[in-house]
């Protein structure tokens, strides 16, 4: 009769889960409410950044276009595709969680579900942003601006979505997995640096997109701490 008894483990397993699911997110809304405000005064010197970089963007396009190596452009081009969400940061993210469950370390699958959140809503962000700022990239021969309302890749310059979806995982690992974090950390700027060097976007669009993912990956991160420390 004892040997019964384990079954009913299942259910309280996975109520537990969900109930765990439920608490992260309401993390998460909880620290949306608190930091709301904090995260729109930042995007004052945020822009105003991009601003002052505006003038510089055309200047290292000119000299990049003079500059350009076709071994850089290869290893650039590499970085690039793999750079993006589905590709090497996924990946990534399920390493990090299946070490964490494997070796039963908590912080490594929280830090793994926290990148994974935080990259999607990046992505998703951007996305919307582009929408309305609509601003040309460096490799077409559309004059630099903003032109709301215009789709396609050719007005998807502003912000950068890999630099965003980028910034937003290796923020949110690196607040529970620090060492994950840094390696994280190594590729994103690996692939940041691409997205210049290939003329897909500006220096303040990556700027941009690393301080919104900065953002995001503070939120997720958070939130995941908070779950954290309430398992322990």
């Amino acid at each position: 009769m004892s040997a019964e008894t384990p079954r009913s483990a299942g259910p309280r397993s996975a109520a537990a889960d969900t109930k765990l699911w439920r608490r992260f997110f309401r993390e998460v809304g909880d620290v949306f409410k608190r930091r709301a405000v904090v995260a729109l005064l930042a995007l004052v010197p945020v822009l105003a950044v991009v601003w002052f970089l505006r003038p510089i963007d055309h200047r290292l396009d000119a000299w990049l276009r003079l500059n350009q190596q076709e071994n850089w452009l290869v290893i650039g081009r590499a970085a690039s595709r793999y750079g993006e969400l589905h590709f090497a940061p996924l990946l990534a993210l399920i390493v990090i969680g299946a070490i964490g469950y494997f070796a039963k370390r908590r912080e490594m699958i929280w830090a793994a579900v926290a990148g994974l959140c935080a990259g999607a809503v990046g992505g998703l962000t951007v996305n919307i942003l582009k929408i309305f700022v609509g601003r040309p990239r460096p490799s077409t021969p559309i004059p630099d601006g903003v032109y709301p309302f215009h789709f396609g890749w050719d007005y998807a310059s502003f912000p950068s979505g890999h630099a965003t979806h980028c910034t937003a995982i290796t923020v949110a690992v690196a607040m529970l997995a620090p060492r994950s974090g840094f390696l994280c950390a190594c590729g994103a700027a690996l692939v940041m640096w691409s997205r210049w060097y290939l003329e897909r976007h500006y220096p303040s669009d990556i700027w941009a997109g690393a301080c919104l993912g900065a953002t995001i990956g503070l939120l997720f991160g958070t939130a995941a701490k908070r779950v954290l420390r309430q398992q322990r």
